[in-house]
């Protein structure tokens, strides 16, 4: 039986499942590969605060997705069609480990999270 987001752990385990999913996604994996092992930990990591944070309260999150994505779009143009593909990939990769209220709360926030950062990226 799937439960629902708990702690750290959880989002920790979701996050590293999702980008495996994504270095290897046809679509997406130019945005996810090279990185090295201590780059990747650190990425998880940032991540894995910025979704804890959003469900748990926490405020251990000091990033900005904004910049990261920026960067990524000045070096790979995103279109609407990775954003879309991401937000199914997420919204899939967190229903096939976990269901509950706070599922339903990071699947809602990522699509909100994404028009933003595509509205602001693809004017």
């Amino acid at each position: 039986m799937k439960t629902d987001i708990r702690y750290r752990g959880d989002i920790d385990f979701l996050i590293r499942h999702f980008y495996l999913k994504l270095s290897n996604d046809v679509l997406l994996k130019t945005y996810f590969s090279g990185f090295d092992a201590e780059k990747k930990e650190r990425f998880i990591k940032g991540v894995t605060d910025f979704w804890e944070n959003i469900v748990l309260f926490t405020g251990d999150y000091n990033g900005n997705p904004m910049e990261v994505h920026s960067m990524l779009h000045q070096k790979q143009p995103m279109t609407e069609l990775h954003f879309k593909h991401w937000n199914e990939l997420f919204s899939q990769t967190l229903e096939s480990f976990f269901d509950g209220p706070k599922v339903d709360i990071m699947k809602k926030e990522a699509q909100k999270i994404s028009l933003i950062i595509q509205r602001k990226l693809l004017k």
